[in-house]
């Protein structure tokens, strides 16, 4: 309360509330996979709630073995998610999730103010995902590494995506390995961009295979 610790106790004050929810945050997103390991949706809801009032500034959401999803799971995951969420990972792959459901979602996750590193790889996005998540770029101001490693992406979704980056100056971290769909045509149009982007004073980085084992 910013009060001596000599001083009377205050019963109530504004910095107990902020603080109660701060806490109720940490407590409350770890619970997370495994509740949404269980399918309780209105579970899942309740606790996002909370973290949405608690304002935490720092939260990663790990949604990899989250093989119990459906589409509505994932809707009403994605409606919740709170504007503090900085990382985010989600991999729907074993799931009963359809690329429908995932490309209904897409928009809703970047639209997150303050997310910074988004995983989304083995969610079987194809070019219709590929080019939401263009068009969802052009009006993110925070994403800094999208990983879209191991989908379906193809030709077409690699060029909207980098004709996105000529309006976004954020990212700069692009993974796409094993999205065996593009071809040599999209990854040249994608160099191209690159060369646009180092040149404009926004270099990124693009990874297409596994680093080297030395």
């Amino acid at each position: 309360t910013g009060r001596s610790v000599d001083d009377a106790v205050v019963d109530d004050h504004d910095k107990y509330d902020e603080l109660n929810n701060i806490l109720r945050g940490i407590f409350v997103t770890p619970g997370l996979e495994r509740i949404i390991k269980e399918k309780d949706v209105d579970t899942i809801t309740r606790c996002l709630e909370i973290v949405k009032a608690s304002n935490v500034r720092m939260i990663y959401l790990d949604l990899k073995d989250c093989s119990r999803f459906d589409d509505d799971v994932l809707m009403k995951l994605t409606d919740s998610l709170p504007p503090t969420l900085t990382e985010f990972s989600l991999w729907s792959i074993g799931s009963s999730v359809t690329v429908n459901g995932i490309n209904a979602c897409l928009g809703k996750i970047l639209r997150c103010p303050r997310l910074v590193k988004l995983f989304l790889s083995r969610n079987n996005i194809d070019d219709v995902g590929a080019k939401l998540i263009a068009d969802a770029l052009k009006n993110n101001h925070s994403l800094n590494t999208l990983d879209l490693m191991v989908n379906n992406i193809g030709d077409v979704g690699v060029m909207a995506i980098a004709d996105a980056l000529i309006v976004n100056r954020n990212l700069t971290k692009l993974i796409l390995l094993a999205n065996d769909n593009i071809t040599a045509r999209g990854k040249e149009y994608l160099s191209i961009m690159k060369r646009e982007f180092t040149f404009a004073n926004h270099d990124i980085d693009i990874v297409w295979s596994k680093p080297e084992i030395s």
